[in-house]
């Protein structure tokens, strides 16, 4: 970072009106992403705030954030365009690095002549276009967009889904053939030449409840149980990974380590992910899950939550790899018939609404002791959250996991942040309503927050998201079918 970029940057705040007036600094703050508002201090002088400001916003990549805001709320005022050309320098880096993880950006010189063409192209005449590639679940921290560059970087905040393309490479392939620049050809090649999918070819099709997406990730399932000596814990563990392309996934490998000490599970799952991702079928599949299923006493005896925060070879294991837990009480051969179809039945309710209810503990310190069953009775609740540390949440998990609530989130630390904002309504009471995307893509949120794949401005970033750990059963089969029986019938 210059010192002299950030200090002109600092000075051009300064004749900010939403800097240099303390009554209006609180908007502006409250606008910007919850790590840089996160303890800033709106006192003092105008230059000393600006300073913070702008080292907040730089050191967690957001100034692009910063200068978009600034522009919105000074409605594009003369000193917001003077701070915004200030912005500039420390905008290479940030738009670069913002780009090169989607698109094939040859250099950060590129990105400036783009950005100064789209810059002066209206949002109104790439509309079409945008709308087009928009994921369903978009959101990003920023207000609508003016300029097409504006759109471009929005677009390049989100993620490709599984199996498909990133949206800004769809979206600069769509300018490309309907926007005419003189540098049009810099805008084709990051797109590649791709074309965003017709919607009118999936408009009639129905999904069908219960049906997991084609790209399945690449499963670990180890399943933890008492051992033969006092304190000892077995390991045993399935792989479940396709045979080629596209094909079904299957159980796979099979093994079993005896007597594991507890402090040493963590460290005995790492290495078992570390032979999956040898397996040269992981190439079949879009990423990792780990999922480690015990009774209920046991995650609480064993402090299951710790396992994914052991490291193997420096990198916890929730950095690697999804890592979700399942209620060995839930499984289809453990549960009752009516607790087992009541979890299967809110997954179709959820599938074929669209939405469902979540729970949220997290945030009355008074209520641990509120009996939760009947609104846990509820069949469109799909998510309790609950805190590890309060006087009775494993009688309100286990109350849970009885009726046949497939997610529940659990948090190591007393009385710490929600999940996010979706899981965390404290605002609005102590239920939300929550989407099929939102509940699908659970698992992979949290996995990209605890990489480090998720800044923490963008709103997919769950804090402390390895203190958290997901009891997640979902449709897909946890463990291999026994064999068949000898019989007489069989023999014949």
């Amino acid at each position: 970072m210059n010192a002299r970029d950030v200090e002109r940057l600092a000075r051009a705040l300064c004749d900010v009106e939403h800097v240099y007036a303390p009554k209006h600094r609180e908007q502006l703050v409250h606008y910007l992403p919850s790590a840089v508002r996160r303890n800033a201090d709106l006192s003092g002088e105008a230059s000393v705030f600006a300073r913070a400001l702008v080292r907040r916003c730089h050191q967690h990549r957001r100034l692009g954030c910063l200068v978009r805001w600034v522009l919105y709320l000074e409605d594009r005022g003369r000193s917001a365009r003077e701070a915004a050309d200030a912005a500039r320098p420390l905008l290479v880096e940030e738009e670069y690095e913002l780009l090169v993880q989607h698109l094939d950006v040859r250099n950060a010189r590129d990105v400036g002549t783009v950005r100064d063409e789209l810059s002066a192209v209206p949002f109104d005449q790439v509309e079409a276009a945008y709308e087009r590639v928009l994921p369903a679940t978009f959101r990003v921290d920023t207000p609508e967009p003016v300029t097409a560059w504006d759109a471009l970087t929005d677009l390049a905040e989100r993620p490709a889904p599984p199996g498909g393309e990133p949206p800004v490479a769809l979206f600069c392939a769509e300018v490309a053939r309907d926007l005419r620049t003189p540098n049009t050809g810099l805008l084709k090649d990051w797109g590649r030449g791709l074309r965003p999918p017709d919607p009118s070819a999936t408009a009639t099709v129905t999904p069908q409840p219960m049906t997991p997406p084609p790209e399945r990730p690449a499963r670990l399932v180890v399943r933890v149980g008492r051992g033969t000596r006092r304190d000892r814990y077995d390991v045993e563990y399935w792989t479940v990974l396709s045979q080629r392309d596209g094909g079904e996934p299957e159980f796979c490998d099979h093994d079993l380590q005896a007597d594991v000490a507890p402090d040493m599970i963590g460290a005995w799952v790492g290495l078992l992910l570390s032979r999956m991702e040898a397996d040269p079928r992981v190439a079949h599949h879009s990423g990792r899950r780990v999922e480690l299923v015990a009774p209920l006493p046991l995650l609480d005896r064993l402090e299951a939550e710790t396992w994914q925060r052991d490291a193997t070879g420096g990198v916890p294991l929730g950095a690697r790899a999804e890592v979700l837990y399942r209620a060995e009480e839930l499984l289809p051969d453990h549960a009752g018939h009516d607790v087992w179809g009541t979890c299967v039945n809110r997954w179709r309710l959820l599938e074929s609404s669209g939405e469902a209810l979540a729970v949220d503990e997290y945030h009355d310190r008074g209520m641990d002791d509120e009996p939760l069953p009947e609104r846990l009775r509820d069949g469109r609740v799909i998510v309790l959250s609950v805190p590890s540390r309060l006087n009775h949440w494993y009688t309100q998990v286990w109350s849970a996991i009885t009726l046949g609530v497939p997610v529940v989130v659990w948090r190591s630390s007393e009385f710490g942040p929600g999940i996010g904002s979706w899981l965390n309504p404290v605002r609005v009471g102590r239920e939300v309503t929550v989407t099929s995307e939102e509940i699908r893509a659970l698992p992979e949120v949290l996995h990209g927050s605890r990489s480090g794949r998720v800044s923490p401005s963008e709103s997919g970033y769950i804090e402390g998201s390895l203190e958290i750990a997901v009891i997640y059963n979902d449709p897909f089969p946890v463990l291999p079918e026994p064999p068949p029986q000898l019989s007489t019938d069989s023999i014949r």
